[in-house]
């Protein structure tokens, strides 16, 4: 019983419940992470008094909150549920808004079975069905729910099996809204919560190309190392800025590296990544993607205001690409460190092929150092750059050093070298078509 706060913490849960909120008393839960508990990730069942959930995540539990047979108000904002919530019973008045709301071990991502409050769910992504396409269970509910001016998962909104009982789904939101759920990485701007240890597996999906594992934050992007035959979709833009805390100051750790590349795909829905940060002058192969094999693909993301250092094959989006990239732009500043380089904007090195993409910003080394690519052995196509490259070798606006193809490029931009130095390639070796 009491009053009673939880903020800015972590919670791993070591029996039935994250949190157990006891009966009596308010409280609130803000700016924290909960996971794997055996049942409930928070428990409020039986609460008489008011509550509030405020920038919370909670995965990896059979329900993610338990609010049944509550007698209080309260409130779930900013917060990611991964595992559904349960208010069957509940007595009390209740909103949740601008929140991610699944259901990966619930029946349903939002049961509201026989509630006798006005409740409302606004502002929010409830995009996951049970087996028989229920989404939100309002069957026996005293009040009319409103659950108006929501993300359904596509702009024709809730299907009829979608929503069931005494509950008002209209008026869909037609695009998926941004600024919704907790990242544990802070890109909310709430939280001063730095790194959060994600494994794959944890991640909602199971890493197939039917059901890709998806990725919301900063923690779960790095997370991606730990499966490098997976494949993987961004569901919203990434604040990644705390990536200059991650690993010890060195910055986010490179996906894939020589040996044990990245073989799987990346699909970035066309979100943004922004201020990705990486700081590893000694170290090879550095960008978002260490290395990727032949079989990898990295397609619709942009990367803004990256700032990525390393010692040679360093690029924005890879470091050593022999996949495939498409519609892929970086922004930012890139630097390597070594007199056999490979920089460039986009990708370090190329062997493979890259159509659509566009590099703008800085980007600094010694040899091989291109605004897109630093050395190029494959294909671009339709590929663009611009702004500052600087080195003493093979540097071109475009791409530093060229054994492959180019086909329709556009450059501007200061170029700056002492030898082999062009508005477009510094060194090439191969066919430039429209460029």
């Amino acid at each position: 019983s009491g009053d009673w706060i939880v903020s800015d913490s972590e919670v791993i849960a070591t029996g039935f419940a994250g949190i157990d909120a006891g009966e009596n008393g308010e409280w609130l839960i803000e700016d924290t992470v909960v996971r794997r508990a055996d049942s409930d990730g928070i428990d409020a069942r039986s609460t008489f008094d008011d509550w509030t959930i405020r920038n919370v995540s909670v995965q990896d539990s059979i329900t993610s909150v338990d609010a049944s047979d509550s007698d209080g108000n309260w409130v779930i904002e900013h917060s990611s549920l991964h595992d559904g919530i349960d208010t069957e019973n509940s007595n009390g008045d209740w909103e949740i808004r601008q929140s991610l709301i699944r259901a990966h071990s619930f029946d349903v991502p939002i049961s509201a079975v026989n509630t006798l409050g006005e409740w409302r769910i606004g502002q929010s992504i409830i995009d996951e069905k049970s087996d028989d396409g229920t989404v939100l269970d309002a069957e026996d509910a005293v009040a009319e729910g409103r659950a108006t001016d929501n993300w359904w998962g596509t702009p024709a909104g809730p299907d009829e099996k979608a929503c069931v009982g005494n509950v008002d789904c209209s008026n869909p939101l037609t695009t998926r809204p941004s600024d919704v759920g907790y990242n544990p990485n802070g890109q909310d701007g709430s939280s001063t919560q730095l790194q959060v240890d994600v494994d794959a597996s944890d991640l909602p999906g199971d890493g197939t190309e039917s059901n890709p594992y998806e990725i919301s934050n900063a923690s779960e992007l790095q997370a991606m190392e730990d499966d490098l035959d997976a494949n993987y979709t961004l569901v919203s833009d990434i604040d990644a800025s705390n990536t200059a805390q991650f690993n010890d100051g060195r910055g986010f750790d490179p996906v894939g590296e020589f040996g044990d590349q990245f073989t799987g795909s990346f699909e970035g829905n066309n979100h943004t990544v922004t201020r990705l940060t990486i700081d590893r002058p000694t170290e090879s192969d550095v960008g978002l993607f260490g290395e990727t094999d032949s079989g990898a693909t990295l397609s619709n993301v942009t990367l803004a205001n990256v700032t990525v250092t390393g010692n040679r094959r360093v690029g924005g989006l890879v470091g050593s690409n022999g996949g495939t990239i498409q519609n892929a732009t970086a922004s930012g500043s890139v630097a390597g460190t070594n007199a056999f380089g490979g920089v460039g904007g986009l990708a370090g090195r190329n062997g493979g092929n890259i159509t659509d993409a566009i590099a703008s910003g800085s980007v600094d080394g010694v040899v091989f150092v291109g605004g897109l690519v630093g050395n190029n052995n494959g294909e671009l196509q339709n590929v663009t750059a611009s702004g500052k490259v600087t080195g003493d070798e093979s540097v071109g606006g475009l791409v530093g050093d060229n054994f492959g193809t180019i086909t329709d490029a556009s450059v501007s931009g200061d170029v700056t070298g002492e030898s082999d130095v062009g508005g477009v390639v510094g060194r090439n070796f191969a066919n430039i078509t429209d460029a």
